[in-house]
């Protein structure tokens, strides 16, 4: 199985673990078990105590906190930090783009690529020397060949290498 298929097995089965141990513990919640207590002075007889937890119910409610915490961290924290394509294939093809490149597109490219990929407009500039209006030609051309995309972040340009 492909690592692919295996996070998205495992991101399904979280999901899965998740709504079921919620649901579980919304049911153990809003419904406590009865306590019968018989009290015995002259006679015998059953008193049922409702809202009550038993130990048993206690239990229950701290292992499907304890299973929905773990489920809800997985999907949020590891998952969601699990790169969607291996970095070395991914750094592997931006070099091969990058030994096609010419003049200032292979100098914004390579910078970018020094950078995991993600920089803002403005540091391009910086660092790589060039004018800023160079920077905005070559950048529209990258995107145009499909190399790239350019995100709006606030009041500045977030590029991003595909």
């Amino acid at each position: 199985m492909s690592d692919q298929a295996s996070s998205k097995t495992s991101t399904l089965v979280a999901i899965v673990v998740l709504a079921a141990s919620l649901s579980l513990l919304c049911l153990r919640i809003s419904r406590p078990t009865t306590i019968n207590i018989v009290v015995a002075e002259n006679s015998t007889r059953t008193e049922q105590i409702p809202n009550l937890y038993s130990r048993a119910d206690v239990a229950w409610i701290v292992t499907l906190s304890t299973v929905t915490a773990g489920a809800a961290v997985y999907l949020v924290f590891w998952q969601s930090r699990r790169p969607t394509e291996p970095a070395a294939s991914k750094k592997r093809k931006w070099n091969q783009t990058l030994d096609r490149l010419r003049g200032a597109e292979k100098t914004i490219y390579g910078y970018l690529v020094e950078c995991e990929g993600v920089a803002f407009q403005s540091d391009v500039v910086e660092k790589t020397g060039l004018a800023k209006g160079t920077v905005s030609i070559a950048l529209a051309r990258m995107q145009s060949k499909d190399l790239l995309e350019r995100r709006t972040n606030g009041t500045m340009n977030v590029v991003v290498l595909k």
